[in-house]
């Protein structure tokens, strides 16, 4: 069984540059566990918060269906070893300025899609924000 799940994630691996590769660093990956710890900061999930979590993963990250399953398999064990925030953002250094405002204009969404302000979750976008280098001007969007 552990060489059929290798074999697929090898060919997942090879399917191309926007495809999964599930090392540490791969941003995609990163990125769903950032989302998640935004979600899960206030020790409730809120089917309003999921709903945007499964849009981003559609339409920002780019996760197809064929690999829905393996991605959030792959989040929920990172989660499991409860992610630094530092190391996350850490990843992302290299992101483009504009990109990491969409990362953080998507935390903020996250945050406040159940109409709560839970302060546990504006200080993960408060720090994040931070740690991704990002001052007040450049992300007012």
């Amino acid at each position: 069984m552990y060489s059929a799940f290798k074999s697929l994630l090898e060919k997942l691996e090879e399917s191309g540059s926007d495809a999964i590769n599930f090392r540490k660093e791969d941003p995609k990956i990163v990125l769903g566990v950032l989302f998640l710890v935004v979600i899960k900061a206030d020790g409730k999930t809120r089917p309003e918060e999921l709903h945007v979590y499964q849009h981003l993963l559609d339409d920002y990250l780019g996760v197809r269906e064929d690999e829905m399953h393996l991605f959030e398999a792959e989040v929920s064990k990172r989660m499991r070893s409860i992610p630094n925030l530092e190391e996350l953002t850490d990843s992302l250094k290299d992101l483009p300025q504009a990109q990491k405002e969409d990362v953080l204009n998507y935390m903020r969404k996250i945050s406040i899609s159940d109409k709560e302000f839970h302060e546990a979750e504006l200080t993960i976008v408060s720090r994040a924000k931070t740690l991704l280098g990002l001052d007040d001007e450049s992300s007012l969007n």
